[in-house]
Formats: C-alpha cells, sequence, structure tokens
C-alpha cells in the first residue's frame, strides 16, 4: 500500500531503448505492474519493438521512433541514425516525460539506437529537470571492435546528461555464465537490468522502521555521476549472535562490493543508501552496527549514508543487503572518449 501511495505523489517512468532496453523493460514490466509505473518502449526497428518482451500490461507502452528515416528497419548500427530518430520525437517524448518526478533510462550499447537514442533521450530529460538514473550494458568483447567503440561514446554522452549513469559489463558476465547457452547469457543482462531498478524502487516502497523515501533517494543521486548499485542476501542467519555470524555478513558484504560492472573509483563514493531487510528475530541492532561498518571499512569511512531498516518476515533466516554508492569519480573506461554529439554530428544538437 505504500508504495501505492507514495506513486500518487512521485510519478515514475521507466524507458527501454533498443533492442536490449525495450527487452529488458518489457521482461520486468510485470513486476512493477501493481505500481502503476509507466513504461515506454523505443526502437527503430518496428518488427524488433512489436517482439519485445511478453509485457501486455495497462502502463507499458511502445513508440517506433525515426520511422522518416528508418522507414522502421532499424538504424544500422550507427548511433548518428539513432539520436536522430529519437529526435523526430523529440516533443512527443517530452511529453511523455513531463510530469514525472524520476526516471529510468535502460538500454544495451554498442548498436546505433542505444548508443544514439538513450544518449538523446537522457538529454530530454535533463532539460526538463528530471532525476535521471541510465542502466546499461557494454558488449561483449567478441560483438567487435565498432560495437565497443559506439557503446563507450554512447556512454560518455550518458553521463553528460544523467543523474546517475550505472553499467553492466557484458564480459563480466561471459566469465561467469561461459557454459551457459546466448539465450540465457543475454537474459541474465536482462535480469541485472531490472534488478538494478528493483533495488532503488524498494527502498522506496517498502514499509520500514527507518524509512528511505524519494527526498533522500534523490539527494544521494542527482548530479552524482559514476555510480554502483548491488543487492545480496546474507543466508542462514540466526539469532545466536555476532560472533556465530559474522562470517555469514563477511561473505555477503564480499559479493556485494563485488558486483558486474565497468570499474569505478569505488573507494572515491561520497553518499549512499543502504537499506537492511530481514524478519525480527534476527534484526538485530549489532547485526546491522557490524555490517554497516563493515561497509564503511571496504569502502569509505567517511561515507554519507542514508540508512534504511526494514521488517520482512518473507525473507526467512536471510537478511537482504541493498546498497548505491554515488559521487564516485566518473567511470574510468570512458576516459579519452569522444561522445555522441561530437563524434557523429560535430556540433551540440539542440
Amino acid at each position: 500500500m505504500a508504495g501505492r501511495i507514495l506513486l500518487k505523489k512521485v510519478r515514475i517512468g521507466i524507458i527501454g531503448a533498443g533492442g536490449g532496453g525495450t527487452n529488458a523493460v518489457a521482461n520486468n514490466a510485470h513486476k512493477f505492474a501493481p505500481f502503476n509505473i509507466d513504461f515506454l518502449a523505443i526502437n527503430t526497428d518496428e518488427q524488433a519493438l512489436q517482439k519485445s518482451g511478453k509485457s501486455n500490461y495497462k502502463y507499458f507502452e511502445r513508440k517506433l521512433i525515426g520511422k522518416k528515416i528508418t522507414n522502421g528497419l532499424g538504424a544500422g548500427s550507427n548511433p548518428e541514425i539513432g539520436w536522430k530518430a529519437a529526435a523526430e520525437e523529440k516533443e512527443w517524448i517530452k511529453s511523455w516525460l513531463r510530469e514525472k518526478k524520476l526516471i529510468f533510462i535502460v538500454t544495451g550499447l554498442g548498436g546505433g539506437t542505444g548508443s544514439g537514442a538513450a544518449p538523446y533521450v537522457t538529454k530530454l530529460a535533463k532539460e526538463l529537470g528530471i532525476t535521471t538514473i541510465c542502466i546499461s550494458t557494454i558488449p561483449f568483447a567478441f560483438e567487435g571492435k565498432e560495437r565497443t567503440e559506439n557503446a563507450l561514446s554512447g556512454l560518455k554522452t550518458i553521463e553528460k546528461y544523467a543523474d546517475l549513469s550505472i553499467v553492466i559489463n557484458n564480459n563480466d558476465l561471459f566469465k561467469q555464465h561461459s557454459e551457459n547457452t546466448v539465450e540465457s547469457t543475454f537474459l541474465t543482462a536482462d535480469k541485472l537490468l531490472g534488478d538494478a531498478i528493483i533495488t532503488i524502487l524498494n527502498l522506496m516502497l517498502e514499509d520500514s522502521y527507518i524509512n528511505v523515501d524519494f527526498a533522500d533517494i534523490e539527494k544521494v543521486i542527482k548530479g552524482a555521476k559514476g555510480g554502483f548499485i548491488s543487492i545480496t542476501f546474507a543466508k542462514d542467519v540466526n539469532d545466536k549472535g555476532l560472533k556465530e555470524n559474522s562470517s555469514k555478513f563477511d561473505k555477503a558484504i564480499k559479493q556485494l562490493l563485488d558486483h558486474t560492472i565497468v570499474p569505478t573509483e569505488m573507494k572515491t563514493a561520497k553518499r549512499a543508501v543502504l537499506s537492511i531487510s530481514g524478519p525480527n528475530k534476527i534484526l538485530k541492532m549489532d547485526y546491522v552496527r557490524y555490517i554497516i561498518n563493515s561497509i564503511l571499512e571496504n569502502v569509505n569511512a567517511n561515507l554519507d549514508i542514508i540508512f534504511g531498516l526494514t521488517n520482512n518476515n518473507e525473507l526467512g533466516n536471510n537478511l537482504k543487503i541493498s546498497l548505491i554508492l554515488t559521487g564516485m569519480k566518473e567511470l574510468i573506461v570512458t576516459d579519452n572518449i569522444v561522445g555522441i554529439e561530437e563524434k557523429f554530428l560535430h556540433k551540440k544538437t539542440k
């Protein structure tokens, strides 16, 4: 109920751009359906757009962009076409964005639409003053040099306009899931994109002893640039004291801080939102204090933390730990990279 009340006051939109982004949004939309979040899938490829995901929810909308310049046949791996396709629908997209307080833009970078349209939509959201989080993937190395260069140019432009940019590196997925099928690996990437959004929304939507509200999230995210988000579980925790459970917390924190993202200067983080959820019987203050102190030791002892604490008896003997770090230096991979505007358009596009 708290989530529904909140979202009457804070309108939230989730946009999937390009093939990877639209699939990720469509495949995760059902998780947010009870909260009336607005979903939008945009693509230059009409056939792929109509096939994306299986979502038929009331608040899920598809929009073909760039029909005049692509005839609905895609951007041909050209980010300039993706950018201009989104620009063709500038007023429609701005109308969709208006009155929203928080926007998530989800995309798989590397192709033409994701690498061009996602940065353009991020730019529009910035102009409208909307708090904007972009969550993206960068390609597998075997996809080739051109796709990687397109991805990094798109990411550079996203970093310019987004309040918070979170990146998932598909090459890390390949290392962890090398024996899986191609389909299951890409579904894992979709799930990671969805989980990043879920983590942020759950921090605001869960009923808590100590609440994290939209103003808290906005304070941590606004103008943060490079960011890190992760969720993990301390498993099989009991109520027999810290000595018996500390190794379980240590393992969970290691997993929490070893998340699949592009390497960042994590120790330069200035702000954080941390949420710990679990059933009453194991939601002990000495456990909570141990987890917080361990995170500070591994990240930054002077970290400004906004903290949430939630009773959730559905977690059984597990504690859920959710962490957002922001205010870090820009992502290392975009050093010396030329953004989409400069690389393809040669001047700032209005």
